[in-house]
């Protein structure tokens, strides 16, 4: 597994994360937790279920392994036919689902029975679901470039989007000053205008390639096979953003602000999951296809075990930094405009609780790509059902003595049982994830960081004592404490031989 691949993927994924971050800060300034806002958080919770469904779910696990094993076999002209069928497909698929989403959100919309928030949210969710189309397809298209190891334009995409809401944010905030529907309904248009960015440029770039797109609804020999793929995997992603949206509709179903908490604190906890975890996986998934087709089964499992070292060594350090540093951070970036103290305390436990699933959201999403390069679809969906069960009984349960906050630890709960289950029937059915030869690394990662730990509390201490202003503070904790936490910690990395830092790994020249 090249970690110069994973370099260029989080590199890219922290450009788009930046401007993701002030997107989120410029709306909550401008917006706050009001009824607009999440009626559009809601509504934009939609379009990006079906993305994660299909464009990032189940039909790029099921794409990958077969678009590699077409280009070992019959090279890239045979690979990109086979691609046109499946795109055909897939746009066939997503104008139904939007014309059917449509049609039903309507009725919600025209209902005189529901609270307002509803009839805003289904509103909005007919005018963003075309971003759909759109995302999905790039999705795929993406996927199609990391096999095809051009990693640069597939990970920028996002920065599109976060452009043109950026754009949207602003020119709405001085055409519309605190005219709320209109700066939202200019939102949703720079989302639109956003996603067929994220299309044009990655199609772009696979043309280079020597893809040309072609309306083709014939057969192929490997269609059969991806349909027995596609099948249960959607199925088992179905599940997973069914979870997804139930703890929406749990949270908009208690006040106006739960969506708006609960949004802005996972949106932090996916800055490093997406900067690192969804890099590794981005490099690693395709690889491992390609090992697969070849039959080196050894590299397989030593690229996956690889795999899980970089993903704990980042993210259980940033794990215990976002509890720590929670305060600061959201102090600084989203105390602005309309979100205030209040609201800053408000999304305060919500935020430390979803930071403690960190390391668990991502070794999840690296088993199940594990059984998808073993095109074991099956598996991962029988443990997304009874996660789905566990979630909503949780949740339930949780939901009214601690609001937000119990429906964040029904997460965390959840996804507990999630890896746990992943990693055992991962190693007991498919032999090569021995998950062998980690205990060493493992012990490194734990030690730097409780050292980091230590670092941490000792700096907040040291900046208290110099009674400065809340802004001022925060900016100390995040401007100098996180560098500085950061350095400490790949010195103690190094101090306790962790493989990749200690010396260069064997596969990093893969």
């Amino acid at each position: 597994m090249s970690i110069k691949h994973i370099s260029i993927v989080s590199a890219s994924i922290l450009a788009s994360r930046v401007l993701g971050l002030l997107r989120d800060i410029l709306f909550f300034a401008y917006l706050g937790t009001s009824l607009w806002a999440s009626a559009f958080l809601f509504a934009f919770t939609l379009p990006n279920l079906f993305r994660r469904l299909f464009g990032e779910g189940a039909m790029t696990s099921a794409l990958i392994p077969l678009f590699t094993e077409s280009i070992e076999h019959g090279g890239r002209p045979h690979a990109f036919l086979f691609l046109n069928k499946v795109l055909s497909r897939v746009l066939c698929l997503l104008v139904a689902m939007f014309l059917l989403i449509a049609l039903l959100l309507s009725g919600l919309w025209l209902s005189q029975t529901l609270p307002e928030r509803w009839s805003l949210g289904s509103s909005l969710g007919i005018l963003l679901m075309p971003y759909m189309i759109f995302i999905c397809l790039a999705a795929l298209i993406a996927a199609i470039l990391n096999v095809l190891e051009s990693f640069g334009t597939a990970s920028i995409s996002a920065i599109w989007l976060n452009i043109s809401m950026i754009a949207a944010l602003v020119l709405g905030r001085y055409m519309f000053p605190g005219n709320l529907r209109a700066m939202i309904l200019l939102l949703s248009a720079g989302v639109l205008i956003g996603g067929v960015l994220q299309l044009f440029f990655p199609a772009k770039r696979l043309r280079r390639e020597g893809w040309s797109f072609q309306f083709d609804l014939s057969g192929h020999e490997r269609l059969g096979e991806w349909m027995r793929l596609l099948l249960p995997g959607l199925f088992g992603a179905a599940i997973f953003q069914i979870n997804i949206l139930i703890s929406r509709l749990i949270a908009f179903s208690i006040d106006d602000s739960t969506v708006s908490i609960l949004y802005l604190a996972n949106r932090l906890v996916e800055l490093p999951l997406g900067m690192f975890a969804i890099a590794i996986t981005t490099v690693i998934f395709p690889k491992m296809s390609t090992y697969i087709a070849r039959g080196d089964f050894q590299s397989t499992g030593a690229a996956f075990n690889q795999g899980i070292r970089l993903i704990l060594a980042i993210n259980l350090p940033a794990a215990i930094g976002l509890m720590i540093l929670s305060e600061p951070i959201l102090t600084l970036f989203f105390e602005w405009g309309r979100f205030g103290v209040k609201d800053v305390n408000a999304t305060l436990p919500v935020l430390q609780v979803f930071a403690c699933a960190l390391p668990l959201y991502a070794l999840a999403t690296l088993f199940t790509r594990g059984f998808h390069t073993m095109k074991d679809m099956k598996t991962p969906v029988q443990i997304a059902g009874v996660v789905l069960v566990l979630n909503a009984g949780f949740s339930l349960a949780l939901m009214r003595p601690y609001g937000a906050v119990g429906l964040a630890l029904a997460n965390v709960f959840s996804s507990l049982f999630h890896v746990g289950a992943l990693a055992f029937l991962l190693r007991r059915r498919h032999l090569i994830f021995r998950l062998n030869d980690l205990k060493k690394d493992l012990l490194a990662v734990l030690g730097a960081s409780a050292f980091m730990t230590l670092v941490l509390i000792f700096g907040k201490s040291c900046v208290r004592l110099l009674a400065l202003e809340n802004k001022q503070a925060a900016l100390m904790q995040v401007a100098v404490l996180i560098p500085l936490a950061i350095g400490l910690y790949l010195v103690a990395l190094y101090k306790f031989k962790f493989k990749e830092v200690s010396h260069t790994h064997p596969l990093s020249t893969i």
